[in-house]
C-alpha cells in the first residue's frame, strides 16, 4: 500500500476460501485505519522495491527541479539587489565627488586668502623696512641671544628686486632661501623696527613732556605763591587769633579731662580695694563655715563610730579627712587662701626669685660651655631666645626714653 503499513484483518471462512481461490474482493474489506482506503491493499507477502525505487527517482527529479527553480529565483533576486546597490553606489560616488569638489574649493579659498594676507603683511613689512633709518635696520638685524635669527640681502640689486617683487627674487634664487623663511624674516625685522621706533618715540615724548611739565610747574608755582601771599596775609591774622582761642579752650578741656581721669582712677582704685577686701572677708567667712561644718561632721563621725577614736596619733581631723566620709573641699579652699595671702605678701619677692633663677641658668650654661665645646651648639637656641628677649626689652626702653620723642625709634627716621 501507499503507506507501507501492515494491517491485520480477521477474515471469515468464506473470505478465506475466496482468498485461496484468488477471487477475494479487496473493496469488501474494512478500510485502513490510517488513510481510510482499501484499493491499495495487498494480501500476503508483497515486494515493494519497485515502487520504492520509483518514488526515489521521482523525489530526486523533484529536488533537481526545485534546485533549478530556486537558483533561477535567486539569480533574479540577486540581479534586482545588485542593480539597486549599483544605483546606490553610483549616487553615493557622485555625492562624494561633489562633496570632495566643494571641500577642495573651500580649502583653495582659505589657502588663497591666507597667501594673500601673508603677501599683504610682507609687503607692508618691506615698506616699513624701506622707510626705516639705516641705524634702526642695523639694530634690528643684530641677532641677540635667545632670539630667532633673521637675514637680509646685502647686494643692491637683490635689495631693489626684494622691494619690487620678493617672490620673483626667490624664484630667481632657486627658492634658496625658502619663501616662507623670507616672509617670516621680513615680518620679524619689521616688528623689531616698529618696537625700536616706539621705544625712541617714547623717549622723545618723555623728554618733551618733562620739559613742558617742568616749565608749567615752575610758572604755576610762582603764580600760586604770589596769589597765596596776597590771599593769606589777612588769613594768618585770623588763624593766629583763632588758634590762640582754640588751644586755650582745648587746654581747659584737657585739664578737666585729666582731673576726671585722675579722680576716676582714684575711685576705681578705692572700689577695687573695697571689692578685694570684701571678697577676702567673704572667702574667709566661707572658709570658717566650711571648717566648722567639717568639725561638726568629724565629731558626729566619732560619736556614731564611723571613725576610730585615737587614730593618726590622736589627730582627729587628719583621721577624719582620710576616711571615706570626708572630701577635699576644705583642703583646697585652705590651700587657695594660703597661696593668695602669700602672693599678697611676697609678690615682689617672687619676681626677684624668678630673675635669680634665670641668671642662675645663664651661669650654669656658661659653666657647661667652659667644660666642653660640645654644649655650645646644644645651648645655642636657648641663648638666641634669651638674647632676643633682652634686645626687645632694650629697644622698648630706647623707644620710651628716646631723644626724638617718646614711643619713637631711630629706625623710623631712616625710612
Amino acid at each position: 500500500m501507499e503507506r507501507n503499513t501492515l494491517v491485520f484483518e480477521d477474515l471469515s471462512p468464506e473470505q478465506q476460501k475466496e482468498y485461496k481461490e484468488a477471487s477475494l474482493n479487496i473493496e469488501s474489506l474494512p478500510p485502513c485505519p490510517g488513510c481510510n482506503r482499501t484499493y491499495k491493499f495487498r494480501v500476503g507477502a508483497w515486494d515493494l522495491s519497485a515502487e520504492i525505487n520509483m518514488d526515489k527517482k521521482a523525489m530526486l527529479e523533484r529536488k533537481r527541479r526545485e534546485r533549478l527553480s530556486s537558483q533561477l529565483i535567486q539569480a533574479r533576486i540577486r540581479g534586482i539587489f545588485a542593480r539597486r546597490d549599483a544605483k546606490r553606489r553610483a549616487k553615493a560616488k557622485e555625492l562624494y565627488k561633489r562633496l570632495l569638489n566643494r571641500a577642495c574649493v573651500i580649502i583653495q579659498t582659505h589657502y588663497r586668502g591666507h597667501r594673500a594676507r601673508l603677501i599683504a603683511v610682507t609687503e607692508r613689512s618691506l615698506q616699513l623696512i624701506r622707510n626705516a633709518h639705516k641705524r634702526l635696520l642695523k639694530t634690528a638685524l643684530f641677532n641677540k641671544f635667545g632670539m630667532k635669527k633673521v637675514f637680509y640681502f646685502k647686494k643692491p640689486t637683490q635689495v631693489k628686486l626684494l622691494h619690487e617683487d620678493y617672490r620673483l627674487l626667490i624664484e630667481r634664487l632657486g627658492n634658496n632661501p625658502p619663501l616662507h623663511r623670507l616672509e617670516w624674516s621680513m615680518q620679524e625685522i619689521a616688528r623689531r623696527i616698529f618696537r625700536l621706533q616706539c621705544n625712541f618715540a617714547t623717549r622723545i615724548q618723555k623728554l618733551i613732556r618733562g620739559v613742558i611739565g617742568r616749565n608749567f610747574i615752575r610758572q604755576f608755582r610762582a603764580e600760586r605763591s604770589r596769589l597765596t601771599r596776597i590771599q593769606t596775609f589777612g588769613v594768618f591774622l585770623i588763624q593766629r587769633a583763632y588758634r590762640g582761642w582754640f588751644f586755650r579752650e582745648k587746654r581747659k578741656a584737657t585739664k578737666l579731662s585729666k582731673w576726671k581721669e585722675k579722680m576716676r582712677q582714684m575711685y576705681k582704685k578705692e572700689r577695687l580695694v573695697k571689692k578685694n577686701k570684701k571678697n577676702k572677708q567673704t572667702k574667709r567667712d566661707l572658709l570658717m563655715r566650711r571648717y566648722k561644718k567639717e568639725r561638726r561632721e568629724e565629731q558626729m563621725a566619732i560619736m556614731t563610730g564611723k571613725t576610730v577614736y585615737g587614730a593618726q596619733n590622736g589627730q582627729r581631723m587628719l583621721a577624719f579627712s582620710k576616711s571615706i566620709y570626708a572630701d577635699d573641699k576644705l583642703q583646697n579652699q585652705t590651700r587657695s587662701w594660703i597661696e593668695n595671702r602669700r602672693e599678697e605678701k611676697f609678690g615682689k619677692l617672687g619676681e626677684l626669685k624668678t630673675m635669680k633663677r634665670k641668671f642662675a641658668r645663664h651661669r650654669f650654661i656658661q659653666h657647661k660651655e667652659k667644660q666642653d665645646t660640645v654644649f655650645t651648639g646644644y645651648f645655642k637656641p636657648e641663648k638666641n631666645q634669651r638674647r632676643e628677649e633682652f634686645m626687645k626689652r632694650i629697644n622698648n626702653l630706647k623707644a620710651r626714653f628716646s631723644v626724638i620723642g617718646p614711643g619713637k625709634s631711630w629706625q623710623d627716621q631712616i625710612k
